[in-house]
């Protein structure tokens, strides 16, 4: 993938895995999709976070990142390696009250030079590569051999991620733990949802669930009852569900996401033959 002005921004690839398609964004991608002044420069204002959410999720149906990287830069020696050692001790990583606290790694690398040992490398890592969400606290300024210079990087790697974080990025930062509230000043979301596998959230895994666990089941109820579908839907419903459906006929008590309805009302969603 290139920018209107020849930047290469990523990868995106189709027909993978069952037809699916792999879409990755490299350090020059990220920084001129969320960096203002990178687009305004090039002159593509529109291409932004907000309008690759809507792309992935509204039209495509995405609902979880494989993997996204969310980083806060100090210039100001506040949010250090050493505040990160304080934080830690204090529980601040925690993202729950029950399980152990993650794991903590600290890192200095020195060289003998003539006028003593210097720091080259300093870092700090909290949880594992194998985790869904893994920190590195470390001196961007020594990496990048800038000398005179405060530059700390707070990054985090998260796994499985909910593609609302593209919405709001540094809502989502601040709602990791309380490290990272402490870090973005922005009004943290209540909770961040990672490790999305719930099938029912779309309409189509609900349908795929129903028809792997009870259609056999459903095809000898319909038989016993000579075909007349309401009336096996009547007998599955509970009580209260069916009271709920025969108030407010026509209304949906399903929890689908907003875009499904708009596609339901519009026409342009047609079950499939079901098999039974």
């Amino acid at each position: 993938m290139y920018s209107p002005c020849g930047i290469k921004l990523g990868l995106f690839a189709i027909g993978g895995n069952n037809d699916t398609f792999h879409c990755q964004f490299s350090g020059d991608g990220c920084r001129y999709l969320f960096d203002p002044l990178t687009r305004n420069r090039a002159d593509q204002r529109t291409l932004t976070p907000q309008r690759l959410h809507f792309w992935l999720h509204k039209v495509l149906g995405v609902t979880t990142l494989s993997r996204i990287d969310l980083a806060v830069d100090d210039f100001d020696g506040l949010f250090t390696c050493d505040y990160a050692e304080k934080a830690y001790k204090d529980g601040a990583f925690r993202r729950s009250n029950r399980g152990l606290n993650p794991t903590y790694e600290p890192k200095r690398v020195y060289q003998d030079t003539q006028f003593g040992l210097k720091l080259i490398n300093e870092g700090v890592i909290v949880g594992s590569r194998r985790s869904t969400v893994y920190w590195r606290v470390y001196n961007k300024a020594l990496e990048q051999g800038i000398d005179g210079k405060l530059w700390y990087r707070n990054e985090v790697e998260l796994k499985k991620v909910s593609v609302d974080v593209l919405a709001r990025p540094a809502e989502h930062f601040a709602g990791i733990c309380p490290f990272s509230a402490s870090i973005e000043p922005t009004v943290p979301c209540a909770s961040i949802s990672l490790t999305v596998k719930k099938t029912g959230l779309t309409l189509a895994g609900r349908t795929r669930w129903l028809r792997r666990q009870c259609s056999r089941t459903l095809t000898e109820l319909v038989d016993k009852f000579d075909g007349d579908v309401a009336a096996v839907v009547g007998l599955l419903l509970r009580d209260p569900h069916l009271d709920a459906l025969n108030n407010s006929f026509g209304e949906s008590k399903l929890h689908l996401p907003y875009t499904h309805y708009q596609l339901l009302n519009a026409g342009k969603v047609t079950p499939s033959p079901a098999p039974f």
